[in-house]
C-alpha cells in the first residue's frame, strides 16, 4: 500500500467509518473455501497489523462467475460476504460500477426503495467536481496519479541532496511552476519523440506569452509580428532563416523520415520559448525592483 492510500484509509477511520475487505480474485485466484478463506486470513491480518482493526464485512473485487456462484455462503472466516445468496436474494443492491448506474439511479434506488436493507456500491475516482465521461474520470484519476508520484519523487531527491539528472527533460523544467499538467504532457510527448506536435505547443506558448507579457489584444497581429522581431534581434534568434531552410528540408523530403528536421524545429521553438520566458522574468523583476 502506498503513503498517500494509507494516510486515506486512516482519514475514512478517523471520521468514524468502518473498512472491509475487498478481496482481489485475480490476484488470490481460491478455487476450494479452503483457499478462500487463506486469502482472507491472509487480508485480515494486514488489516490488524497495519491499520489497527479487524475488518467485519468482505466483498469481491471484480467477481468471476465462478465465484458468485461458489462462495455463496452468508461468512466466511467469521467476516459477511456481501455477495452472498441471501444478499442476492433479500438485499436491493446499486452500482456505479464502469460509471454508470446498475441497475437504477442511486436517487431514484433511494427514493423509491421500499427494502428495509440496501447495498450501494460506488467508486471514488467516479465522483469529482467536475462532470465528465466515465473513461475521462478514469485517464484523470490515472494522470492524477501518475504526477502525485512524480513529486514524490521530485520532493524525496531534493530533500536528500541529490541531483534529478533529467537529460533532454531538464528543457522542460523551467514549466513545472506554471502549468504542471502541460510540463507532464510535454515529457511524454519527448518520451515517445513526437517532435511535431512539441514544436507546434511551443510555438503557441511563444505567441500566447508575448501577448501576454506585453498586454497586446489577440487582434493586433501586426503589433505582435514587431513584438517577435524586437525580440529576436534582442536575443540573436533568426526566425526566417532558421524556419524557412528547415520547411523546405521538410516538403523536399516529404514522404521520408522527418525525424530530423522535426527535431529541429521543435528544439528552435523551444530554445525562444524559453528565451522568452527569461525575458519576461527579466523585465518583470526590473519593474518591482
Amino acid at each position: 500500500m502506498e503513503r498517500e492510500q494509507f494516510q486515506i484509509v486512516q482519514q475514512i477511520l478517523a471520521l468514524g467509518h468502518s473498512v472491509g475487505i475487498h478481496l482481489d480474485l485475480a490476484f488470490y485466484n481460491p478455487i476450494t473455501t479452503t483457499e478462500l478463506c487463506d486469502a482472507i486470513e491472509l487480508e485480515i491480518s494486514f488489516f490488524k497489523n497495519h491499520l489497527g482493526v479487524e475488518p467485519e464485512v468482505f466483498s469481491f473485487h471484480n467477481p468471476t462467475q465462478f465465484a458468485l456462484t461458489t462462495f455463496v455462503e452468508d461468512t466466511y472466516c467469521n467476516l459477511v460476504n456481501c455477495y452472498s445468496q441471501t444478499f442476492w436474494q433479500k438485499v436491493a443492491y446499486c452500482s456505479d460500477s464502469n460509471g454508470y448506474w446498475r441497475f437504477k439511479r442511486l436517487l431514484d434506488f433511494l427514493k423509491n426503495n421500499t427494502a428495509s436493507h440496501l447495498q450501494v456500491l460506488t467508486h471514488p475516482g467516479m465522483w469529482q467536481d467536475t462532470p465528465l465521461a466515465p473513461m475521462e474520470r478514469i485517464l484523470r484519476c490515472i494522470h492524477g496519479r501518475s504526477a502525485n508520484v512524480l513529486d514524490i519523487y521530485y520532493e524525496t531527491l531534493q530533500s536528500s541532496g541529490r541531483m534529478n539528472l533529467g537529460g533532454p527533460l531538464e528543457d522542460f523544467e523551467f514549466l513545472k511552476a506554471l502549468d504542471p499538467q502541460l510540463h507532464m504532457t510535454l515529457q511524454l510527448l519527448l518520451l515517445h519523440k513526437k517532435y511535431s506536435q512539441l514544436a507546434v505547443i511551443f510555438l503557441n506558448l511563444h505567441f500566447e506569452w508575448l501577448v501576454e507579457f506585453t498586454s497586446i489584444p489577440t487582434s493586433q497581429t501586426e503589433n505582435i509580428q514587431n513584438i517577435s522581431k524586437q525580440f529576436y534581434n534582442q536575443y540573436n534568434v533568426s526566425w526566417l532563416d532558421i524556419c524557412q531552410t528547415n520547411l523546405a528540408e521538410y516538403n523536399t523530403n516529404a514522404g521520408k523520415t522527418h525525424n530530423t528536421h522535426e527535431t529541429h524545429i521543435y528544439r528552435y521553438f523551444l530554445h525562444i520559448s524559453k528565451l522568452l520566458f527569461i525575458w519576461h522574468s527579466e523585465s518583470y523583476n526590473a519593474k518591482n525592483v
